[in-house]
C-alpha cells in the first residue's frame, strides 16, 4: 500500500495547525512511530536488525527508514570482498583503519593532486562492510587504479520508502502516531485542563470497563476521562450512552483518558454546591469540611463571614429548593445534612450528630494509650432514642460526624456520665438552673463550659434578656470556680 509523501506532508501540516502543535513535534512523533512499527516488524527476523533509523523531513517531503543488518554468517564465511582503487595519481591519506565499518557514502580516504583533495567513498549501495586491509600509508604517492583498501561485506542496509510500506505497516503507523501525538496534544492542553480540577464536567459514558472503570467522553474539552472503581457509587448503574456528571480530581500523564473523575468523592458534592450557590462563589459562605459515604449520607459543615447571613439557610435555600436541586444531581437515596460550623470543637461535635437532639453534656477527653495521645469527644443524652439517632443506622451518622470534626465522637447515655477533669457540663448545672433555662441551653447545644461565653453571643443563642443571661453566666462562673478549687 503506497503512501504519497506529498499528501502525507500536507495532512500532517494541517493536523499540526488544527491542534496548535508545532511541526517539529509532529515530525518527532512520526519518527518515533516509524521506529516502533519497524522494530515490531523485524522483531523475529534473522538476522535481527542492528539499528532502525527513520529519517523524516516534512519540509522536503522526505520519509524513509534505514534498517541495518549485520550477519555473522556472512562476516565469517561468505562476505563479498571489494577492492577500492585509486581513481587518480596523487598523495594518499587514509580516513579509515583496519576493522572499521563502512557503508554507502562513507569517506574512507583522500587523494591530493595539485593541492586539490578528492574524496574516496565506499560506493557499494546497500552493503555494510569492514576494512580488512589498507595498502597505502598516509603521505605516500599512489598510482591510478592502485589498490588502496580491501573491504569485506558483513551485512546489508535496507532502505524502506513509503512506496514499500505494506497495508499492515500503514495501519500500525497510524495507530502509533496517533498514540504519541495524543500525548503532545495533552501537553498543549494541560494548563487549560488543570483549571478544571475540583470542578464538575458533563460527559457521556463510552464504555464500562472492569479494569479501568467508567470511560467518559467529554466533547466540551476534547478529551476523555475515567471514573475508577473507587470513584463509582455502589448504588448507581452506568450504561454506555448515558449523560453523566463527575468532579475532576486530577489530570494524569497519559494519552488516553487523562482526566481522573469521581462521583463518590466529597469534592463532587462541594463542586455541585459551589457551581449553584452564589454565596459560596463570592466567599460570603464557606464550606469548612465534608464527610461522605457515597450513596448513603453526606455531612457538610458551613460557616458565614457575614453575621447577618445564616450559612445553613443559604445552602438550603427557600423551602429547601437549593439543596433539592443539588440532591437531584446525586444518588437518589443519599441524605445530605448541612451543619453550622463552630470553632468550639465540642459544640461542633454535638451539632454534627444531628438529627440527634437534646445533648446535656459533652467534653473532649485526652489520654495516652500505649504511648500515643488518644483524643475523643464524649456526647451524652438523657434519651436512649437520641443516642440511637446520634449513632445512626450501622453507625454511619457518628462515623461521618467524627470525620467531619476530625476527632472520634462517642454518643453515650447520661447513665454512663463521668464529669470532665476541666470545665463544667450543663448536666452538672441542672439543679442550679430553672428547668426553662436548662431546656433553652440544651436546645442551643450550650452544654460544656471551659470559660465564660460572651454575654451578647449567649443572648443571641438563647433569646433571653440581658438580666437573665447575666444570671446564667454567674451560675456558670461559680461552678467553674468550684471546679477550679477542687484541683488546686
Amino acid at each position: 500500500m503506497a503512501i504519497r509523501v506529498d499528501e502525507l506532508r500536507l495532512a500532517l501540516e494541517a493536523f499540526a495547525h488544527e491542534h496548535k502543535i508545532d511541526p517539529e513535534t509532529v515530525e518527532k512523533a512520526l519518527v518515533s512511530a516509524l521506529k516502533d512499527v519497524f522494530s515490531e516488524k523485524y522483531k523475529y527476523s534473522h538476522p535481527k536488525p542492528r539499528s532502525i533509523k527513520p529519517e523524516v523531513d516534512l519540509s522536503r517531503g522526505k520519509i524513509l527508514v534505514r534498517v541495518e543488518f549485520v550477519n555473522e554468517d556472512i562476516s565469517a564465511e561468505k562476505g563479498e570482498v571489494f577492492y577500492i582503487k585509486a581513481p587518480i595519481k596523487g598523495i594518499f591519506k587514509p580516513k579509515k583503519e583496519v576493522d572499521e565499518e563502512v557503508k554507502f557514502g562513507d569517506v574512507i580516504g583522500i587523494i591530493t593532486d595539485n593541492g586539490k583533495d578528492l574524496e574516496i567513498k565506499f560506493n557499494v549501495s546497500g552493503k555494510i562492510a569492514k576494512i580488512e586491509k589498507v595498502y597505502g600509508r598516509g603521505g605516500e604517492v599512489v598510482e591510478q587504479n592502485q589498490d588502496l583498501f580491501k573491504v569485506k561485506e558483513i551485512g546489508y542496509e535496507e532502505i524502506i520508502t513509503p512506496e514499500k510500506f505494506s497495508h499492515y505497516d500503514v495501519q500500525r503507523l497510524k495507530e502509533k502516531f496517533l498514540y504519541r501525538i495524543k500525548n503532545e496534544i495533552l501537553k498543549a492542553k494541560l494548563p487549560r485542563l488543570q483549571a478544571y480540577i475540583n470542578k464538575i464536567i458533563t460527559g457521556k459514558v463510552q464504555k464500562v470497563d472492569k479494569k479501568m472503570g467508567v470511560l467518559v467522553g467529554i466533547p466540551e474539552l476534547g478529551v476523555e476521562g475515567r471514573i475508577p472503581k473507587e470513584g463509582m457509587v455502589e448504588s448507581e448503574v452506568y450504561k454506555p450512552g448515558q449523560d453523566i456528571e463527575a468532579v475532576v480530581l486530577n489530570v494524569e500523564d497519559r494519552a488516553s483518558y487523562p482526566l481522573l473523575l469521581s462521583r463518590s468523592d466529597p469534592r463532587f458534592v462541594q463542586a455541585l454546591l459551589e457551581r449553584s450557590i452564589p454565596e459560596l462563589q463570592d466567599g460570603t459562605v464557606q464550606i469548612v469540611s465534608i464527610a461522605r459515604e457515597a450513596g448513603v449520607m453526606t455531612k457538610i459543615a458551613v460557616k458565614s463571614r457575614d453575621p447577618f447571613v445564616s450559612p445553613v439557610t443559604t445552602i438550603l435555600g427557600p423551602r429547601g429548593t437549593r439543596l433539592y436541586a443539588i440532591k437531584s444531581k446525586m444518588p437518589k437515596e443519599e441524605i445530605i445534612d448541612v451543619i453550622p460550623y463552630d470553632s468550639d470543637i465540642v459544640r461542633f461535635a454535638i451539632l454534627s450528630l444531628q438529627p440527634a437532639k437534646g445533648a446535656v453534656a459533652a467534653y473532649e477527653k485526652k489520654e495516652r494509650v500505649d504511648g500515643e495521645l488518644k483524643e475523643e469527644i464524649n456526647v451524652y443524652y438523657e434519651d436512649d432514642e437520641e443516642v440511637l439517632k446520634a449513632k445512626g443506622k450501622d453507625g454511619i451518622n457518628i462515623k461521618l460526624a467524627s470525620r467531619l470534626v476530625g476527632k472520634k465522637i462517642n454518643a453515650l447515655h447520661i447513665s454512663e456520665f463521668t464529669p470532665p477533669e476541666m470545665g463544667v457540663t450543663l448536666y452538672e448545672l441542672k439543679d442550679k438552673l430553672a428547668s426553662e433555662i436548662y431546656e433553652k441551653l440544651k436546645e442551643a447545644t450550650l452544654v460544656y463550659f471551659k470559660r465564660l461565653i460572651p454575654l451578647a453571643y449567649m443572648q443571641r443563642l438563647l433569646g433571653t434578656d440581658e438580666a437573665t443571661t447575666i444570671r446564667i453566666l454567674e451560675i456558670i462562673e461559680d461552678a467553674l470556680k468550684e471546679k477550679g478549687e477542687e484541683h488546686v
